[in-house]
């Protein structure tokens, strides 16, 4: 075979140069001696006698793709929800973010863009440019509710420690926004009226299901803002109703979520504070204006956060969601417990026989007080949507010694069978005897 002719052809081997550097990602002298039919190394020796090497080079030799750039257009979907938006490389960019948005099928109106980064690479004469867009769903933003239309109460006045609460009232498992309108208004009456000295919210204030690990459903997938919106107006509403009482909030295991999702996917963000505050960021204390209602706030695990209402009496919000979670909390637990967490009302008392002369029978008992959200439907996740649960709360009278007596509260459909013996009805004149 004749030996292949030298290639003296300088215009034929830069066009094949600018070629290889538009379109493969990492442009080579071997590539375009490929595309010449040639070996790298007569290649190399061709440019090196006819003097071309420095201007094929300057073809070839250009920035990388960016970091954050991709070769093709298209979207990528996280986790978190969020998503990145790539748009096609081109010679000349005519993306902006919302044309891209709709572009890949993002509805504007629903995602917010949270960072634009315009990408060029490639030969200056001939640049390729990528628009990167990083959106997340607005329904997904979290946002303090807003208090503008509302004045902050003054503060308590101060009781001493040692005085005990002679009226106290628990009650839980809001799951705002999808709380009992009715039994909630019905309540705040009887608050107004009997003027506790410590209402205990005993934890499930906030649903969160939309940030749940469990698959969501239809109706009960509502965004974090609405149920902060919806928590933050049940507790200023009982702050108003009751300006000296002493209210105290705990997580259960329903905002634990918010905790979960933040050390799932943002690690980074964990107890992040604002300059010069010592509240964190995404801390329920902030995101629920706690410090501006007078709430002290519980800043525990929720399977491990407990308060005294009495020296024989705690509050948690859930030790057991068993038939028998009465037993369950006397067999584990050390005094008398009341809980929320399983939203059903009822009460189990054991006897304990003790070699004491003054007090030889000791009796505890194990309290479940009941939920204060819509029942059914059993929030999006009871089978046929018809569970065994209750609306209600819990009363209790303490005395000094931590005796304590405890009486149940009983909501069922427009009528709120209160521990003060007042049957508080859904009518203009709110109450009945």
């Amino acid at each position: 075979m004749a030996p292949r002719p030298i290639l003296r052809d300088k215009k034929l081997v830069l066009s094949l140069a600018h070629e290889v550097a538009a379109t493969e990602l990492h442009p080579s002298r071997a590539k375009v001696a490929s595309r010449l039919e040639m070996l790298a190394g007569t290649f190399n020796g061709l440019l090196k006698r006819e003097g071309w090497t420095d201007e094929v080079d300057a073809i070839l030799v250009r920035e990388p793709v960016p970091p954050g750039a991709k070769p093709e257009s298209g979207v990528e979907q996280h986790k978190d929800g969020s998503a990145t938006l790539y748009s096609e490389p081109v010679e000349s960019s005519p993306w902006t973010a919302e044309t891209l948005l709709k572009a890949h099928g993002f509805d504007p109106d629903e995602w917010e863009v949270v960072r634009a980064r315009a990408n060029r690479w490639g030969d200056p004469e001939s640049l390729r440019h990528q628009l990167r867009v990083d959106v997340v769903p607005r329904a997904g933003i979290i946002a303090i509710p807003d208090p503008s239309s509302w004045t902050p109460p003054p503060k308590p006045k101060s009781r001493s420690k040692r005085e005990p609460y002679l009226d106290c009232v628990a009650i839980s498992d809001h799951h705002a926004p999808h709380h009992e309108p009715t039994f909630h208004r019905l309540f705040l009456e009887y608050l107004r009226d009997i003027q506790p000295g410590l209402i205990e919210v005993n934890g499930d204030l906030l649903d969160f299901s939309s940030i749940s690990r469990h698959r969501e459903r239809e109706r009960y997938a509502q965004p974090v803002n609405e149920c902060l919106d919806a928590g933050f107006g049940i507790l200023r509403d009982y702050r108003e109703v009751c300006p000296d009482a002493q209210i105290r909030y705990k997580r259960g295991n329903h905002e634990e979520r918010l905790l979960h999702m933040i050390l799932d996917y943002a690690k980074g963000l964990h107890r992040i504070t604002p300059a010069g505050d010592e509240v964190p960021a995404l801390d329920l204390r902030r995101l629920l204006h706690l410090d501006a209602l007078h709430i002290e706030y519980v800043d525990e695990d929720w399977d491990q956060a407990k308060t005294q209402i009495s020296s024989k009496l705690t509050a948690r919000h859930g030790f057991s969601t068993s038939r028998n979670a009465g037993n369950a909390m006397i067999d584990k637990l050390a005094g008398s417990t009341v809980q929320g967490h399983d939203h059903r009302l009822g009460a189990t008392f054991r006897t304990e026989h003790q070699a004491d002369d003054e007090d030889p029978l000791r009796v505890r008992m194990g309290i479940q007080g009941g939920c204060a959200c819509i029942i059914p439907g059993g929030l999006g996740y009871v089978a046929g949507g018809e569970p065994n649960w209750q609306n209600g709360m819990t009363a209790h009278r303490v005395w000094p010694n931590g005796d304590f007596h405890t009486t149940f509260g009983v909501y069922v459909t427009g009528r709120f069978l209160a521990p003060n013996g007042v049957r508080y009805t859904d009518h203009p004149t709110r109450k009945a005897a």
